[in-house]
């Protein structure tokens, strides 16, 4: 008999040492943490039965295995005999009754689904609106809105709450964008307000821009008297700007005129095609928007998001959704980053799709290293890397050449071939850095680096650029290209963090590397469309917060460690932030990536 004391860093590790000496019978007496360690104290003595209140309790022999059944037992009957009978019948009564009406309505419902086509049916005006895209909790508020209402009278209605009569913004504003699609009118109208606000608003000068000169409108953004500015008694101003019928010059024009007066209120107006009949004007109706941002340049930019970005967009929340939690070890990288940063409504609708690409795979493929790849695919595509001929033929690899279509090439799809490139790309948006890591991946594999070559570890790190804000994200990617799958430490130093030192440990399957430069893309020899779904795979990946003390200025510092699990440094690497001059340029960088993304979403798919 022999009682031992194991202290290790985590249980599992003490659970095996335990386990290693005093064989599987062992018996746990305590298990305490001390100076950060866990120590078990354990016994191969054999415990029996009755054992002493003030000892510790242990799972000895009358909880083995082969004396478990009569145990549960006799805990049963004991829990049986205190029930109330009575109670347990009128459970089993209610129940059954539920159960019998459920069937009834099953009933109704099928003889309902049965006789379909002889029901006669109508669409009422709230079902039509629900139809062409009213939330049910926008109708909800009009109380007097019934579904018998006729569309003249629910458009009166509709179009009463959304312009309320006298909009005071535009009074205040010191520039003024109307826009809308050819042919709704918007030069007719630009004339017409400018004409009742000279009449209602003497004190302010109202000017007409409709020249396309991106020189010029910056000027004339430039030198516009602003209305908050108390100093200059003049005559105020403000700038009206009447667009092109090109659909996206919004987004440029917005984007140019924040750039060129960051102080200006901006407030847009889109005119509507209505029409000639009060339907036309109910199926245009929630197009009709008109807002004001606010002082700040990124007020200017959360106002793009928040309204203009969503007409005519697929997935309208998408712009606006700002990411507040990420998984800290990704289980895939692609996948995992993707789905972080696409908005609930959209999530739903992926979902189904990753559905579709299951059902779409040859026999005997890995879905995940499949799903990964065809990411993968489509980003080298969208970059030039690799031909669209050449995308597909390494598709058709793992995913049956019929499904392809259905699940990538119809134009119709929720997500297709340019949509999915546009999620992409919008992560990429928020995340840079990551893609950083992935194209250094790409770059070491095509080129033979050593790190791929040669090193029985690669450690490649990445951080977010420093917005003159105390907090950022740190990416790192571990491989293993040892024999063996291994046990290891990280050790992310952040001196003046909140904290300083952070440890992550993990197991990381080991990696086969090659053994000479891999091409981009080859018929019959592996190629790196092949390597680099694996190696982000079966790597670890970290995506770490960082966060320093309010009081710690100048560059930020981070330095990671990757040891073994007795201590040994494998690998160590420094990196620092780049502090930016202007705290705006990286919203404004991130903005400008968001809508080539939906740019890229919104074009026709390169068949």
């Amino acid at each position: 008999m022999a009682e031992i004391t194991v202290r290790a860093i985590d249980s599992a590790l003490a659970m095996e040492e335990v386990q290693k000496r005093l064989g599987d019978d062992a018996l746990i007496i305590s298990t305490q943490r001390i100076d950060g360690q866990i120590e078990i104290t354990a016994t191969d003595e054999e415990v029996i039965k009755s054992q002493k209140e003030n000892k510790p309790f242990i799972l000895g022999e009358i909880y083995r295995q082969d004396n478990f059944s009569a145990v549960l037992d006799r805990k049963v009957g004991e829990v049986k005999g205190d029930t109330d009978r009575n109670a347990s019948s009128d459970l089993y009564s209610e129940m059954t009754n539920k159960i019998s009406k459920i069937n009834a309505d099953l009933s109704e419902l099928k003889l309902l689904l049965d006789n379909y086509d002889d029901v006669p049916f109508e669409f009422g005006t709230i079902d039509k609106l629900r139809f062409i895209g009213f939330r049910s909790s926008t109708l909800n508020i009009f109380d007097d809105l019934s579904n018998e209402t006729k569309i003249k009278e629910a458009v009166r209605k509709l179009a009463k709450a959304f312009v309320n009569g006298k909009c005071n913004h535009f009074e205040s504003s010191d520039i003024i964008i109307v826009t809308g699609a050819a042919g709704s009118g918007k030069s007719t109208f630009t004339d017409k307000f400018i004409t009742l606000q000279k009449n209602n608003n003497k004190e302010k000068e109202f000017i007409k821009f409709a020249d396309q000169s991106k020189r010029k409108l910056i000027t004339a953004a430039k030198n516009i008297k602003l209305s908050n500015d108390k100093q200059d008694r003049s005559k105020q101003q403000a700038l009206v700007i009447d667009t092109s019928n090109q659909e996206n010059d919004i987004n440029l024009i917005l984007l140019d005129v924040c750039k060129a007066n960051p102080e200006a209120k901006i407030s847009v107006i889109q005119t509507v095609p209505v029409g000639s009949s009060y339907e036309s004007l109910a199926y245009n109706l929630g197009l009709l928007v008109a807002m004001t941002t606010s002082l700040a340049f990124m007020f200017h930019s959360i106002f793009t998001q928040d309204s203009m970005f969503r007409f005519g967009d697929d997935f309208p929340y998408l712009m606006i959704h700002a990411p507040t939690q990420h998984p800290t070890q990704p289980d895939t990288v692609m996948g995992d980053i993707i789905k972080t940063h696409l908005d609930p409504d959209t999530l739903l609708d992926w979902d189904d799709w990753e559905i579709m690409l299951r059902n779409a795979l040859k026999p005997r493929q890995n879905y995940v290293i499949t799903r990964e790849r065809l990411f993968y695919i489509l980003y080298l595509q969208h970059q030039g890397i690799i031909s669209m001929e050449e995308a597909l033929v390494e598709l058709e690899l793992s995913i049956k050449p019929d499904k392809i279509k259905e699940i990538l090439l119809d134009q119709d799809l929720v997500f297709n071939w340019t949509k999915i490139q546009r999620i992409i790309l919008h992560a990429k948006a928020w995340q840079p850095q990551l893609f950083q890591l992935i194209d250094r991946l790409h770059n070491d594999l095509n080129r033979g680096k050593s790190a791929i070559l040669a090193d029985d570890w690669r450690l490649d790190l990445a951080i977010e650029k420093s917005k003159k804000s105390q907090s950022g994200h740190l990416f790192i990617c571990v491989n293993n290209q040892s024999k063996s799958n291994q046990r290891v430490i990280v050790d992310v130093v952040v001196p003046g963090g909140l904290p300083e030192l952070r440890t992550q440990q993990f197991e990381i399957q080991s990696s086969k590397r090659p053994t000479a430069p891999l091409p981009v893309n080859h018929e019959t020899k592996e190629d790196v469309l092949d390597w680099a779904p694996k190696y982000l795979q079966k790597g670890a990946f970290l995506w770490l917060p960082l966060a320093w003390d309010e009081d710690f200025g100048g560059q930020k510092v981070v330095q990671v460690i990757l040891k073994d699990f007795e201590g040994k440094i494998i690998k160590s690497r420094t990196i620092h932030t780049a502090e930016l001059t202007l705290s705006s340029r990286l919203f404004e960088s991130r903005l400008e990536a968001i809508l080539f993304a939906r740019k890229v979403g919104n074009g026709p798919i390169p068949v």
